[in-house]
């Protein structure tokens, strides 16, 4: 037996039955809560936009990425004029997905490489980054972006690229050749719509 409000007393049978009963609401319950939380988070940008072996590159890093490359092709129509062909969003989407992807690759990569040494190697490059003023500046003028931002999604990349190509060096091989061979070898899903991996690179269709 079951005691309801310390005063009545319901059965065991009768407790299921009405259990039983508000099954359907508590699975609509359920649902709308799921449905709200993607809302939640379709509206801030959390999605996937891509899958990168077991990395996934989310919308919001996305979309910042293809605000900065925009700002920085306007700025380039500014300096160079009729010799600088403007680009489309389309073609600067895809141009930014292909960076994204191949930074995953070249990420994982470093990590390999430089193991435990990674952080350190990463660092030091930063290091030098952080105490050069003009490069703050730069990143709000030349691609719109916070130096936070700038630091996270330009310079951090660049650091781990330096390290990978580093190693390969000293092995006698080329970056080149290395991310031409990864990109290869990589599983990548795009969950974007109109874009597609052919293999080796983004593609529209």
């Amino acid at each position: 037996m079951a005691e309801v409000d310390g005063k009545h007393l319901i059965s065991y049978g009768a407790w299921r039955q009405a259990l039983s009963q508000n099954k359907k609401t508590i699975a609509v319950g359920v649902l709308a809560v799921v449905f709200l939380g993607g809302l939640l988070l379709v509206s801030a940008d959390y999605y996937p936009v891509a899958l990168v072996n077991s990395s996934t590159i989310g919308a919001r890093r996305f979309w910042r990425n293809f605000r900065a490359a925009s700002v920085y092709h306007g700025n380039l129509q500014k300096v160079y004029g009729a010799d600088e062909k403007p680009l489309d969003d389309k073609a600067i989407q895809a141009g930014v997905l292909q960076e994204l992807i191949e930074r995953e690759l070249v990420s994982a990569g470093a990590k390999v490489e430089a193991g435990s040494d990674m952080d350190y190697l990463v660092g030091r490059k930063l290091t030098k980054y952080d105490e050069n003023s003009g490069l703050q500046q730069a990143a709000g003028v030349v691609y719109g972006l916070s130096y936070a931002d700038f630091r996270s999604d330009v310079l951090i990349p660049q650091a781990e690229e330096d390290v990978l190509a580093g190693r390969l060096y000293l092995r006698g091989e080329k970056l080149e050749d290395w991310l031409q061979d990864a990109r290869r070898r990589a599983s990548v899903v795009i969950f974007a719509r109109g874009f597609a991996w052919d293999g080796e690179k983004v593609v529209l269709r």
